[in-house]
Order: C-alpha cells, then structure tokens, then sequence
C-alpha cells in the first residue's frame, strides 16, 4: 500500500493497518506529536482506530526540544 507522509510517497506492509501501527514502527513517540491524515487531525485517542487506506496523505509533526 502507497501513502503519502509529510509529501513523501511510502510504500507500507499490508500489516500496517493503523495510525498507531505505522508510528509504532517508525519509533515515534505519542508525547509532543501531532497527526493529520487527509487534511484531518487525528487524537492522539483515536490512533488505534484510525485505519490508513491507499493514496492517504499523513502530515506527521513532532516538538524538538532544546535551544
């Protein structure tokens, strides 16, 4: 399956069902993170259930920390 993350096309495993799955796999932690997907923002309650289809576009954006 092909997806679009912050403008970059992805090809993911066809396990990767979820919001929650796909950040899991990246390593992205839930605190400070915020998530669009087709123009929506997602909560972060909701990453569990939040299923990605083909051609879904995800805006990922993550606070740095530090000066």
């Amino acid at each position: 399956m092909t997806i679009i993350i912050n403008d970059k096309p992805e090809e993911l495993a066809e396990d990767t069902c979820t919001l929650k799955a796909l950040l899991e796999q990246r390593g992205v932690q839930a605190a400070g993170t915020a998530v669009a997907v087709n123009d929506k923002l997602i909560r972060q309650s909701e990453w569990e259930i939040a299923n990605l289809k083909e051609g879904d576009r995800l805006v990922i954006i993550s606070a740095a920390y530090g000066g």
